[in-house]
């Protein structure tokens, strides 16, 4: 279920924070989270305004991804594990209005199955821009 958050901009994203509580600094995920380990960056902020993250991260049962899309456009948002083989698809192709909106990952794969713990990287694409992260599924 994708969710509409508010047709303005997350100042959270704007701000290089994740949720209150448990922002990006200095290169880690804040409550002692996860480190880059892949080379990709753990907050990107893309010309014209997209952002991505996810909360809590790293999880165990639900995490929420949230996204903002500065102009209406289609989205796409995939989980793809550390081979970049997708596994789960979390909003196919669709056109969406400018906003915030959250999606969230149960941990499971498109057929409904508990992935095995690890790092997952979690992709939205919007025209042509791509953003990639990071997610930690414990799955404790």
């Amino acid at each position: 279920m994708v969710i509409l958050i508010s047709t303005v901009l997350n100042p959270f994203c704007a701000m290089g924070q994740h949720f209150p509580g448990g922002g990006y600094q200095g290169g880690k995920y804040g409550h002692g989270g996860i480190e880059n380990i892949s080379g990709i960056p753990d907050v990107t902020y893309e010309a014209g305004g997209n952002c991505l993250t996810a909360h809590p991260n790293p999880f165990s049962k639900l995490s929420t991804i949230l996204f903002t899309a500065s102009v209406p456009g289609n989205i796409e948002i995939y989980v793809f594990d550390i081979n970049n083989r997708r596994i789960k698809t979390l909003i196919s192709p669709s056109n969406m209005p400018p906003g915030t909106y959250t999606v969230t990952w149960d941990g499971t794969d498109d057929r409904g199955n508990r992935v095995a713990p690890g790092v997952y990287l979690y992709k939205m694409t919007k025209s042509k821009t791509t953003i990639t992260k990071k997610i930690l599924f414990t799955g404790n």
